[in-house]
């Protein structure tokens, strides 16, 4: 699927992560996995807090620095896999914890690393619809809650984090380009004891395939070379990954930065969390190029203007 959403604007971006860390002894066997993934910590969750604590945290301190009233959003999308509870999901629940009307539109989103591209595109359709004139989208994971301790290929590459983005009425357009292919369903999955399991040579062979396909067919979409980009906000998968996308596509390390060392794989937050990350070293271009990819198989991206976008330092609770 591929969609242009005119009058639209990314007024507000934040992130939040866990205070507790967790950090790897060195045997052969973690020295190996952190050369390839380039995290030597990730960020966890303590026993009072999940993704809805991270993405509740993240939301209120976007909200109160851009002056936001609870009352002026008209809805509310939540993404994530990894939910205090499956039912209700979640949505309705953020919703009351952030105080906003009982007239507004909650929407439940349960996707991964592609999760943050779908879930801004919702957004983004809603105001384009007149349905909503303000939409917080919220993109937070406690992949430390599904996975376990002592799987040291998984421990020691995923982290929880939770974001807020506000979108909003503007003058600005934004460029969608959505896929799935079901068939790769098991190679990121979870078992029977709702574990997360993962076939990591097939997801590298997914990944280094379709997202420099993804990339270019959006960037010629909308009649921007390769070259042109001054940054890919790319799902922080992993340093292998992105560094093997970047050589393939004669990518500089700048355009197409990995910045989860410390804080891991976080899922649909990833993305967000990057442009907070980098926000605090750089001035942010006023264009880039986001793309997620990975569990179900998703994979999307998406064109749009930071030049009006506040982005906010990391917090930690």
């Amino acid at each position: 699927m591929k969609v242009t959403i005119n009058k639209i604007k990314i007024s507000g971006i934040s992130a939040c992560v866990p205070r507790q860390q967790r950090f790897f002894s060195d045997t052969p066997e973690t020295m190996r996995i952190t050369r390839s993934t380039g995290i030597h910590s990730v960020r966890i969750v303590e026993a009072s807090q999940d993704a809805e604590t991270l993405a509740v945290a993240a939301a209120a301190n976007l909200l109160e620095k851009l002056n936001i009233n609870q009352e002026e959003l008209g809805a509310l999308v939540w993404v994530s896999q990894s939910p205090s509870k499956p039912m209700p999901y979640g949505a309705a629940r953020l919703a009351r914890a952030l105080g906003l009307s009982t007239h507004a539109a909650v929407l439940d989103i349960a996707s991964g690393c592609a999760g943050y591209i779908q879930g801004i595109l919702q957004g983004a359709l809603m105001i384009q619809a007149g349905a909503a004139s303000k939409v917080l989208v919220l993109a937070a994971e406690a992949n430390s809650r599904i996975i376990h301790p002592d799987d040291a290929s998984l421990a020691m590459l995923f982290g929880d984090a939770g974001t807020a983005t506000l979108l909003e009425q503007g003058t600005d357009s934004m460029g969608f380009e959505i896929h799935h292919d079901g068939s790769g369903d098991a190679f990121l999955t979870t078992n029977a004891q709702g574990l997360l399991t993962m076939d990591g040579m097939e997801v590298f062979q997914f990944s280094i395939q379709r997202v420099p396909e993804l990339l270019k067919s959006l960037c010629e979409t909308h009649g921007l070379s390769i070259k042109q980009v001054p940054l890919f906000a790319m799902h922080q998968a992993n340093a292998f990954i992105l560094q093997y996308i970047a050589k393939k596509m004669k990518l500089s390390e700048e355009q197409m930065p990995f910045l989860a060392d410390g804080f891991g794989n976080t899922g649909p937050a990833s993305i967000p969390l990057l442009l907070c990350v980098l926000s605090e070293q750089q001035r942010l271009p006023n264009q880039i190029v986001m793309a997620g990819f990975g569990i179900g198989l998703q994979w999307g991206g998406a064109i749009a203007s930071m030049a009006d976008t506040q982005v906010l330092p990391v917090q930690i609770i």
